[in-house]
């Protein structure tokens, strides 16, 4: 509360507390003395007209839940049907850009996303990097086993298998890991603005979603609301089915390669 009403609440002598119920509630009256039975009726009739008002925003909140579910499930089915469509393995780059995409139309305010990928028991990955200021199409960089607390921050949370975990660092600790990134692993061939981005930011929060074999992050200054951190969620469960097809598909092309060099 503003600190002038705490003052008022606690500069009164005594409080006189009339309630009229509601079906969800009440609808309080707050005196130093009891109301008379005019002013309580008055309340009771707010209180009736109050309760049918809340029954129309229980109403429209239970409707824009469901459009809002749809919009979701419209774009996690445009995952899906890309990631059918997937008939190279190399085309993975194309589907990590849908995800992006989708997100973003989901109204996802996050300054960046990541995707990583690994092979079971590996403590190195693949990553996708995506970023506000930059539109072309996510380019995979392999990212090895690096002795930082960050990172093995990371990989704990993907070997635990959480579905969602919220890691945060800045400081000293955030320019030691973004100069270890930027400037001894591939990510030092990453556009200049993108390094730049990195590199900005004073303080960093990771929402992080791991299954087996991915794990889809986005990065902002502070943590997802609860509604866009079950999205995330969604969306790395679909990419991990996305990303068994791709391993499917890859075998298939080694053993099409072997076969034609035999």
């Amino acid at each position: 509360f503003p600190t002038e009403v705490k003052q008022f609440i606690r500069s009164r002598k005594k409080d006189v507390f009339t309630h009229a119920w509601l079906k969800y509630g009440l609808l309080e009256a707050v005196a130093d003395e009891t109301l008379s039975d005019e002013g309580f009726s008055l309340l009771q009739r707010f209180a009736k007209v109050f309760e049918q008002t809340y029954t129309r925003f229980l109403d429209l909140q239970k409707a824009e839940a469901q459009a809002r579910e749809a919009q979701i499930e419209a774009a996690l089915e445009r995952l899906r049907a890309r990631s059918m469509a997937m008939h190279q393995s190399g085309e993975l780059n194309e589907i990590v850009a849908v995800v992006y995409e989708q997100l973003s139309q989901l109204g996802f305010d996050s300054s960046s996303y990541l995707i990583r990928t690994r092979d079971d028991g590996k403590e190195a990955f693949n990553t996708w990097l995506s970023f506000k200021e930059i539109s072309t199409l996510p380019k995979g960089y392999y990212l090895p086993k690096l002795n930082n607390p960050i990172h093995k921050r990371i990989l704990k949370a993907w070997d635990d298998q959480e579905e969602y975990k919220v890691i945060e660092f800045g400081g000293d600790e955030k320019r030691k890991y973004d100069n270890l990134l930027l400037t001894k692993t591939s990510w030092k061939e990453f556009p200049q603005k993108a390094k730049e981005a990195i590199r900005s930011m004073d303080y960093a929060v990771i929402c992080l979603s791991s299954f087996r074999h991915i794990g889809l992050q986005a990065i902002g200054t502070e943590p997802l609301p609860d509604d866009q951190a079950n999205i995330l969620v969604r969306f790395a469960r679909v990419f991990e089915q996305t990303y068994t097809r791709f391993l499917d598909l890859q075998k298939a092309e080694a053993q099409a390669r072997e076969a034609q060099i035999e």
